[in-house]
């Protein structure tokens, strides 16, 4: 039957009850020790102290059987982290902990989205392209092509066009639709004006 015990420097061990009394190695330290009766089994052998320091790793001599290896000694296992019989929860972390950091950066970006400016591409009399803030509007510029002197109007630029565009399309689409509507409208009313007029004549 195997126990465990320890060597002078604290290693865990574990060895067979038959094997008390002989001399063995520390697998880790490599000091030679006596392996010692467990709690519970007398023994009729005189402990045997050994020296701190280690002597030579050398197998035992005896007198009359010669040579004789070191009984095995193997570490003992590492016990188990569990508490009270059961292993810890793993931990998890909250939604709050997760999302931790995350309001900060839609606040940082929504700081950025206001701070950045507003930039209109706005042409010179002779025609070259500038690009000035919302700040700059309905102020007398000097182009620095051709030293040009102009107002810079919003409605001169070229987002102002294009929102244009796009408005007077929307428009159309709008119009567009409208009279198609119409037209089904008044499809679906004389059809059935004629309908109403087959079976009164078919009626008569």
């Amino acid at each position: 039957m195997s126990f465990q015990f320890q060597c002078p420097q604290g290693h865990l061990l574990e060895a067979e009850e038959t094997d008390v009394g002989k001399t063995c190695l520390c697998p880790y330290c490599d000091l030679t020790l006596a392996i010692p009766t467990p709690v519970g089994i007398v023994s009729s052998a005189p402990p045997t102290v050994m020296p701190a320091t280690p002597p030579p790793a050398a197998p035992v001599v005896d007198p009359l059987l010669g040579s004789v290896p070191y009984p095995t000694v193997k570490a003992a296992p590492l016990p188990s982290l569990e508490v009270g019989g059961q292993r810890p929860a793993p931990l998890e972390a909250s939604g709050e902990e997760l999302g931790f950091g995350a309001e900060e950066m839609r606040e940082t970006e929504a700081v950025n989205a206001k701070g950045k400016e507003e930039l209109f591409h706005i042409a010179c009399p002779n025609g070259h392209e500038l690009e000035v803030p919302r700040e700059m509007l309905d102020q007398t510029a000097l182009c620095p092509y051709c030293n040009s002197k102009f107002t810079l109007r919003e409605c001169e630029s070229l987002e102002y066009q294009r929102k244009k565009v796009i408005r007077e399309e929307q428009e159309e689409r709008s119009i567009s639709n409208t009279w198609l509507n119409w037209v089904v409208g008044i499809s679906v009313v004389v059809m059935l004006f004629l309908l109403v007029l087959a079976l009164l004549w078919t009626g008569s």
